[in-house]
């Protein structure tokens, strides 16, 4: 149990950095954690760093380079985030807030991703154009099985598509709120409403956030069979995890602490001891998801289908890879119409399923 000294921060109080120091040896298992969070998030930071320079070498194509390195980011900056959120507890709502907006990027990069392995929009649709896509997906509406089916087109799929990016808008949103009204008092543990308030913007988090992963999974399930070869199963499994990590959790215990469910005590006895609690469960998911994140994102196969051409360079500045110079072919003599036709016969670049 926390000291006399410690058990003061359940009044109201948020202690900083320094008051934190001076009565850490009264909070059983804080130091634990911080010791846990130092060594943790540097080794994360590290593998990082690795597989950053890894794919900038080794992805070819800029666009599908760019969306894979936010994304193999988003582990590392949860560790960040809960590092600095449990060294400075008055800090640990914005750290969730920062989080939750680079999760929101790394959502958007990812939609982005399957769009550019299928080729682009016109690809997503001349390939599904036979495909009726199914509502009666589980975790939700599995049971639903009179739900219509719908086509792929345009106007479906950018109906899924801000289904699934609301939740990267509405999160950051009822975050900042809460923080606004946290200052002003208004979810202070002496105002009559804040139950309410809490109950009301963390049940919009979970609704968001449920309506997101299902659209998310109506989407993996349509696209599956043509994405095989680009591991497109355990990739989706990656980014539902976030999802669940950054909005799930947090809006769960934050419900939990509210109700007094998740008490002040050890090893977090503050007023924010649900954004603490969250942190903390982050700082041990998020290494633990990083890894299968590493296996699938950081790698050539699986992102492209083949190298565009057999001999490739780096180039001496690198922003990618480059062919060698050209050399002089039998198809540089011949007519202009003959040449253009032989190459549109003969040039691939593997890099979409539509070219497969």
């Amino acid at each position: 149990m926390a000291d006399s000294n410690t058990t003061s921060f359940c009044n109201g109080t948020t202690p900083t950095t320094k008051e934190l120091f001076e009565v850490i040896n009264g909070i059983d298992g804080f130091k634990g954690v911080l010791i846990y969070s130092g060594i943790v998030t540097p080794l994360v930071l590290c593998f990082f760093a690795e597989a950053v320079v890894y794919t900038i070498k080794n992805i070819p194509y800029s666009d599908r380079r760019y969306c894979i390195l936010w994304i193999l980011g988003v582990y590392p900056m949860f560790c960040v985030t809960a590092t600095v959120g449990l060294f400075i507890p008055r800090a640990a709502g914005l750290c969730t807030f920062t989080a939750a907006a680079y999760f929101a990027v790394v959502l958007f990069e990812f939609l982005h991703l399957i769009l550019d392995y299928f080729g682009g929009l016109n690809a997503i649709i001349q390939r599904m154009r036979d495909e009726r896509m199914k509502i009666a997906r589980p975790p939700l509406l599995c049971l639903f099985i009179f739900l219509p089916k719908f086509d792929m087109t345009r106007r479906n799929f950018h109906i899924l598509e801000v289904a699934v990016l609301q939740v990267a808008f509405l999160r950051p949103l009822t975050l900042f709120i809460m923080e606004l009204l946290t200052i002003d008092g208004r979810l202070g543990p002496t105002s009559e409403n804040a139950l309410i308030i809490g109950l009301t913007l963390n049940s919009i988090i979970l609704g968001s956030s449920a309506v997101a992963i299902q659209s998310l999974l109506i989407f993996f399930y349509a696209s599956r069979p043509y994405l095989k070869e680009f591991y497109i199963a355990p990739k989706f499994i990656c980014i539902q995890a976030a999802l669940v990590i950054s909005n799930v959790q947090n809006a769960l215990l934050a419900i939990l602490t509210r109700y007094g469910v998740v008490e002040c005590d050890s090893p977090f006895p503050f007023m924010v001891r649900g954004y603490q609690w969250h942190l903390f469960l982050s700082l041990i998911e998020s290494p633990l998801m990083f890894i299968p994140t590493l296996i699938f994102f950081r790698r050539v196969k699986g992102n492209i289908l083949e190298y565009p051409h057999k001999n490739l360079e780096l180039s001496s500045m690198f922003v990618g890879l480059r062919s060698p110079p050209p050399r002089r072919t039998q198809r540089e003599v011949e007519p202009d119409g003959l040449a253009k036709l032989r190459n549109e016969n003969d040039v691939r670049s593997y890099g979409t399923a539509m070219e497969v």
